[in-house]
C-alpha cells in the first residue's frame, strides 16, 4: 500500500494536487490501496525559497513506478522515494 505525502503546499494547492495524484493512482490500478496524505507545513530552502515536494512510502518495490505515474499526471514537484521495511494492516 503506497502512501504519498504532499509537503510544502497551502491547503488549496495541496488539495488540487491530491485530486490529481488520486486520479493517477486509480488509473494505475492501485484503487483504494493508495493513500495520499497532505501536510500543512513549510518547506523552505537555505536561501528562503519555497521547496514543496512529494514523498512516496511503499512496502513494495514500486516507488519509481508510482513516481512515473505522478509525473505523467503533469505534477511538477520533487519526489522522494522511501522503502518501508514492512506494512502491518489493522485486523478487522
Amino acid at each position: 500500500m503506497p502512501n504519498i505525502e504532499i509537503h510544502g503546499l497551502n491547503r488549496f494547492n495541496a488539495d488540487a494536487v491530491k485530486v490529481r495524484i488520486d486520479t493517477a493512482m486509480q488509473k494505475s490500478g492501485f484503487g483504494d490501496k493508495a493513500i495520499t496524505t497532505t501536510y500543512n507545513d513549510d518547506t523552505v530552502g537555505c536561501e528562503g525559497e519555497i521547496l514543496p515536494y512529494l514523498r512516496i512510502y511503499s512496502s513494495e518495490d514500486n516507488g519509481e513506478y508510482i513516481a512515473a505515474r505522478i509525473l505523467e499526471a503533469n505534477i511538477v514537484m520533487d519526489i522522494e522515494i522511501a522503502k518501508l521495511e514492512k506494512f502491518i494492516p489493522a485486523k478487522k
